[in-house]
């Protein structure tokens, strides 16, 4: 290598830099000046502090929800009139609540982060091929994903961000306005919000837990359980009765902003026509359960009244002896509100903890056996648009195998109106209905608008051909939405990172 072939790898020298005149600098030191004293006298931020005498229901500032506000939806926020938001006066917010952002995006958790596709504004309709608009495209699904609620798209497969922090949610029958549980135990506090992430604002604010949350059929009436016990959806016997023990079911007239406490209960489900609400009334007795039982854990009642609280009847006992069980759980009406289903757990029997599925007349009891299940069960879920199926998901911790994670769920749809027979330690029983589809390891379901089929939770890299009699799913790892139409297995995977047994709702097209 020459002498000038190495001037051009040694490092150049750079010229000095030049000086500003003094009368420049000058001029730049006063612009600097003048802007921090705009920012300094100019306009400050809202006073977010609580009012004198302010109520437990609590309206978000305006200027909080323009922080908040999500980014560009697959569809415009909804109108002032489409979505009832009543006027609550002075608009406040819990100082609490200021840190982080409450709802949409966040820096920590955004879209364009993702591993999933995201949701675009054009992303809205397709037409069929006969030229109509496909009502499916706008129909989503509701999960968790690490806190976060999510909406799937089942069209195009993108996906947004509705709020954070949730725990627990509920959408009205159209899907167009959300009730949340944000926070966990005595933090988790509720909040309402339109579909598409907007009109948030917050309803509660005490260190109580709130849970089993339920619509009225128009949106103007909420109805969930205010617990002092620190439990989150509780999935065992005694949890479940440490919850009910000190929970009591309270009612939000949406048009009033007023709060009701009913009666002491647990489990709340309102009616299909709004009329009367089916709960599960506290455990008044102790069953020694080891040396440190002092928690009322069996026998209760099923309990039904008005809005009002009026004209309450036991609609099924339990006693807490072998014949009547421990205790009925998980009321769930019926679509045309003319039946009732719920559980009755019966307890400990040959190694499994036994539960039946009763359901009887909305207006009579006298509950038959549709079905039976073990460990604790979710509340039941009819069909969409009559009486023809049913849906139960089991959680079994006590599993004689030992099993852990997605091993210990299971989902079954039993269809209504058929006989059938159960085995029991004590001999067969019949029931009103038959199973036509179990599904091991799927830890919670969501029936479609039209009642064809479900959406499930199953565990990630599910595949129809695992074999059901080894533990090859103990994880607790994010899970996958899954479509199903019982008595086949699942066909089509939808999306991953589903929180561990998150709640599940299949919305329909607005």
């Amino acid at each position: 290598m020459n002498e000038k072939e190495l001037a051009t790898l040694r490092p150049q020298t750079l010229p000095p830099p030049r000086k500003l005149p003094p009368a420049l600098l000058a001029l730049l030191l006063a612009l600097l000046l003048a802007a921090c004293a705009s920012s300094v006298d100019g306009p400050q931020p809202p006073d977010l502090s609580i009012l004198p005498g302010q109520t437990t229901i609590i309206q978000a500032a305006a200027s909080v929800t323009a922080v908040a506000k999500p980014a560009a939806t697959p569809y415009p926020a909804p109108a002032a009139s489409a979505i009832p938001m009543p006027s609550m006066g002075t608009p406040t917010v819990s100082p609490s609540l200021r840190p982080s952002p409450l709802f949409g995006p966040s820096s920590s958790s955004s879209p364009s982060s993702s591993p999933y596709p995201v949701a675009t504004a054009g992303a809205e309709k397709t037409e069929t091929p006969g030229g109509g608009t496909n009502a499916k495209v706008r129909e989503e699904i509701l999960f968790l994903r690490e806190g976060t609620l999510m909406a799937y798209q089942l069209a195009t497969g993108a996906e947004r961000q509705v709020a954070l922090q949730v725990s627990e949610f509920a959408a009205t029958p159209d899907g167009r306005l959300l009730a949340l549980v944000r926070g966990r135990g005595h933090s988790g506090e509720i909040w309402l919000v339109g579909r598409d992430g907007t009109n948030q604002r917050q309803i509660t604010s005490n260190r109580r837990a709130e849970g089993s949350l339920s619509w009225a059929p128009d949106g103007q009436v909420l109805v969930y359980a205010s617990s002092d016990s620190d439990q989150q959806r509780p999935l065992e016997w005694l949890d479940w009765a440490a919850w009910c023990h000190t929970s009591e079911v309270r009612l939000l007239d949406v048009a009033s902003n007023t709060e009701t406490t009913l009666e002491p209960g647990c489990d709340p489900a309102l009616s299909p026509d709004g009329r009367r609400i089916a709960f599960a009334t506290p455990p008044e007795s102790v069953e020694a359960v080891g040396q440190d039982t002092t928690v009322p854990n069996v026998a209760n009642t099923i309990r039904l009244v008005n809005t009002r609280g009026e004209h309450g009847w036991s609609f099924a006992a339990a006693h807490g002896d072998h014949d009547s069980g421990r205790l009925v759980y998980a009321p769930a009406w019926s679509p045309d509100g003319t039946q009732l289903a719920y559980h009755r757990f019966i307890g400990y029997q040959a190694l499994v903890d036994i539960n039946f599925t009763e359901m009887g007349g909305s207006f009579e009891g006298q509950g038959r056996l549709v079905g039976v299940g073990s460990g604790w069960l979710l509340p039941p879920l009819f069909a969409p648009g009559g009486l023809s199926h049913l849906v139960v998901t089991e959680y079994d911790p006590q599993n004689a195998r030992g099993w852990q994670g997605y091993e210990r769920w299971r989902t079954q749809v039993l269809r209504l109106g058929q006989s059938g027979e159960v085995f029991l330690p004590e001999g067969t029983r019949q029931t009103i209905a038959t199973v036509v589809g179990q599904l091991a390891r799927a830890t919670g379901a969501s029936w479609s608008p039209d009642g064809t089929e479900l959406v499930v939770t199953l565990p990630p890299g599910w595949k129809a051909s695992a074999p059901t009699d080894r533990a090859t799913f103990e994880s607790r790892l994010p899970g996958e939405l899954w479509r199903w139409v019982p008595g086949a297995p699942p066909s089509e995977r939808l999306t991953g990172g589903v929180d561990d047994a998150s709640p599940l709702r299949w919305l329909p097209a607005e």
